[in-house]
């Protein structure tokens, strides 16, 4: 016990031994205001330092020099056509000249560029060059469509973004038009595109610096519109985060999703039915093991999730909830009229409730 005091004392003599030394070497450095700065410069450094690493883009470097077509039906306006012609589905309501001339987090390399979307899993033919379809010069799928609000260009998610596929080999592509994609599109994990653009956007609206840079890029020298382009930012900026908090909160994706797997009938109901309509009970968990609805055991009126096997709703319950409570859409194409009543269906209705 004596020798267990002895060398908790000696121990302890030694710590505050250590401390006195770095209290004298501190005030050593000079007058108390370059103390304090030369700390404030450290702790800057280091969380710069970390934020870098937070935000870098979880990028696959890779180099494809040659395309190869599985099918050599289409000509090239006809591909081109498939690739970029707008359907209508926006991300979140992004304008199109914002989502070309955003740059990456703590950096002044563009988003959108052909190496970091190609990385992302997005398909990108090397050597493109913007056209009228695709001024932008963006990936496979990602159009522009005018939105009748606003007459604005919006950027425009088509079918092909997420059924063009690409096998790659030794620098060569074997593109599979109609094939499954492997891009990340919503994957919520550090890194990947879309907390990518989220940061992004954010960053744009807080650094003035880069906000310097974005805003005459898209609104040019003018005061006044520069105005009105910062209040468009914010309001997107809040819908990113309202989305976020409903339809795209975490919770409801229970099964990990990635590049080449995602839950679209689960995302798309909870979407539609739960945040366009603004029905919060009507939000699910996305936990389908496929990756597209051609890989979901179905019914005719009844996906899993939404509608099993004995009753109108998730385990037999109450059905999902429109707002005029008349017609009830199911993903697969059929709509149920009354159906407390009866089970009577709609073939390939279209997916909004009606009066």
């Amino acid at each position: 016990m004596h020798t267990l005091k002895h060398l908790c004392r000696g121990a302890l003599h030694w710590l505050l031994g250590i401390l006195k030394a770095l209290w004298t070497l501190w005030l050593s450095l000079g007058p108390r205001w370059l103390r304090v700065t030369v700390v404030v410069v450290v702790v800057l450094a280091i969380g710069w330092h970390q934020a870098r690493l937070f935000l870098t883009p979880n990028l696959t470097r890779e180099t494809v020099y040659q395309v190869r077509y599985l099918n050599d039906g289409w000509t090239q306006q006809q591909r081109q056509n498939f690739y970029y012609t707008p359907q209508g589905t926006e991300l979140l309501g992004i304008e199109y000249q914002w989502f070309i001339n955003l740059e990456l987090p703590l950096s002044h390399e563009r988003l959108a560029t052909d190496d970091n979307m190609r990385g992302w899993g997005f398909i990108v033919t090397p050597g493109q060059q913007a056209d009228p379809l695709n001024p932008g010069n963006l990936p496979v799928g990602l159009g522009r469509h005018v939105d009748p609000g606003t007459g604005k260009e919006r950027l425009d998610i088509g079918c092909a973004t997420c059924h063009t596929g690409e096998l790659h080999y030794q620098g060569t592509a074997l593109r599979v038009d109609g094939g499954q994609a492997v891009q990340s599109l919503s994957n919520a994990k550090r890194g990947e595109f879309i907390t990518t653009l989220g940061a992004s956007v954010f960053e744009t609206l807080l650094n003035p610096v880069k906000w310097n840079r974005f805003a005459t890029r898209v609104a040019g020298h003018d005061e006044a519109q520069r105005e009105q382009l910062k209040t468009e930012m914010w309001a997107f900026a809040d819908h990113m985060k309202h989305f976020m908090q409903g339809a795209g909160n975490p919770k409801y994706y229970p099964v990990e999703e990635g590049r080449g797997r995602i839950d679209a009938v689960g995302r798309i109901a909870n979407v539609v039915f739960g945040y366009d309509m603004d029905v919060p009970a009507n939000y699910r968990p996305a936990d389908a093991p496929g990756y597209r609805l051609r890989h979901l055991p179905y019914r005719r009126a009844a996906l899993p999730g939404y509608c099993p096997a004995g009753g109108w709703g998730p385990g037999g319950t109450k059905p999902l909830q429109c707002q005029t409570g008349r017609i009830h859409y199911h993903p697969g194409g059929l709509c149920v009229r009354n159906p407390a009543q009866s089970r009577e269906v709609e073939p390939l209705c279209h997916p909004c409730c009606r009066p």
